[in-house]
């Protein structure tokens, strides 16, 4: 669900290049709002080690919220196309680069309640 929730973003995120009425647009960052919403049950689906997904979550998008509008205006200087391309690139590459952790997170056994990792 992860996985997809970041393409369903990415790809929303890319639609945004397209000159489109504002009322498109206003459905399409709902579209991207709900991949990305995918994302978040992620955090609870290793319960032993729910606080550091929390944590590392949080510091992400604590950092995204303070680096992304320096880096969006940056990018909308070169372009008003890019900062939607480069955001759906990302998109699409953390996509990637998470599949080998979920399939190794997969693989782990549960830890029985009561008994510590």
């Amino acid at each position: 669900m992860m996985i997809g929730g970041l393409v369903v973003a990415a790809v929303a995120s890319i639609t945004f290049i397209i000159p489109l009425p504002i009322e498109w647009l206003i459905v399409l960052r709902v579209v991207q709002g709900f991949g990305f919403a995918a994302v978040i049950p992620a955090l609870d689906a290793v319960a032993d080690r729910r606080a550091e997904a929390q944590g590392i979550v949080g510091t992400a998008l604590s950092t995204a919220t303070a680096v992304g509008s320096l880096v969006g205006g940056a990018l909308f200087a070169l372009g008003v196309a890019i900062p939607f391309v480069a955001s759906a690139g990302a998109g699409i590459v953390f996509a990637l680069a998470a599949v080998p952790w979920m399939l190794s997170a997969g693989a782990r056994q549960p830890v029985p309640e009561g008994e510590s990792a």
